[in-house]
């Protein structure tokens, strides 16, 4: 299914500016912002560019893919000309849009636009065993990694802390790891969970649970 809608995808993407590319002698770079290396955002992108380099003779297209902090840095950089394109959470193109949450300072932003919609994005905790925690207010003064700034999953983090009634000083300490050394710092000790938002299956979530037992606390009830 992933294969085929990143399929999907690199159609979409070139021929939206099939017509500008081929009219060009020279081959057209297009700059693709994904998320960390081991995240689904950064396979997709690589997907979708690799689509459109194979037909890159007939349309004039190369297409490159770009690790970045994820979504709100990925809209950011788009919106700054620094970008042609990047994969970004519903939630957060929504809020620049319109001007709203983290992108209330700028006001709204009616340029911006979507070319397609992927897959869904689970709020995912992943848990130590040796933590014994079975909810979110569970974590109440342990070492909690929400991400890096720039990404929708620190933004869904605190949205999800605050809806529970808690706090960010609730904590003993709020890590800002990457994606890609999370699933380590949880085995080895260094912090006690670790909050994603993303869609599965996804390597360091796996990980974390095969290699060091870690468990996916389940999110349910009215408070959620």
């Amino acid at each position: 299914m992933r294969r085929l809608l990143s399929y999907c995808l690199a159609i979409t993407l070139s021929a939206g500016i099939l017509g500008q590319a081929a009219a060009q002698q020279h081959p057209r770079f297009i700059t693709v912002g994904t998320g960390g290396v081991t995240g689904v955002y950064y396979s997709v992108g690589g997907a979708i560019c690799q689509l459109v380099n194979q037909q890159r003779a007939h349309h004039g297209l190369r297409c490159s893919v770009e690790a970045t902090p994820a979504s709100q840095f990925n809209l950011e950089a788009v919106l700054r000309g620094d970008m042609d394109f990047g994969l970004a959470q519903s939630g957060l193109q929504h809020a620049a849009y319109n001007g709203s949450g983290v992108f209330t300072t700028n006001g709204p932003r009616r340029n911006l636009r979507s070319l397609f919609s992927l897959h869904r994005e689970l709020v995912t905790i992943v848990t130590s065993k040796q933590s014994n925690a079975r909810r979110v207010e569970d974590l109440r003064g342990k070492r909690f990694n929400i991400g890096i700034e720039g990404s929708g999953t620190r933004i869904g983090a605190i949205a999800l802390i605050r809806q529970l009634g808690m706090r960010e000083s609730d904590f003993g300490a709020l890590a800002a790891l990457k994606p890609d050394a999370q699933a380590d710092a949880l085995c080895a000790g260094q912090i006690d969970a670790f909050f994603y938002m993303i869609g599965h299956p996804v390597q360091n979530v796996s990980d974390a649970v095969t290699k060091c037992h870690g468990r996916i606390l389940q999110l349910a009830g009215p408070s959620v």
